[in-house]
């Protein structure tokens, strides 16, 4: 992808990464330790002080948060269920 691409996409995945952090961070100890996780990712993604890594140990970063993005909605989900 060109170089232009990352900063938007960056900048999307932190933002989205902070408020579901703000969300899970209210409930109990499962939405607390899923609210650590996703500042973890956030700072990961930060647009501000980028990480530098190389590309096949961010391929690994990519698996791992679209991961914990899915684990948010379904936590998200489960608790609209109640």
């Amino acid at each position: 992808m060109p170089i232009g691409y990352y900063g938007p996409l960056r900048f999307a995945i932190c933002a989205c990464a902070a408020l579901y952090a703000y969300a899970a961070w209210n409930e109990n100890r499962i939405g607390k330790a899923l609210a650590v996780a996703f500042v973890l990712l956030a700072l990961l993604f930060n647009p501000v002080v980028p990480v530098r890594l190389s590309r096949s140990t961010w391929f690994y970063f990519n698996v791992g948060g679209a991961a914990l993005f899915a684990v948010g909605m379904l936590f998200a989900m489960l608790k609209g269920r109640r």
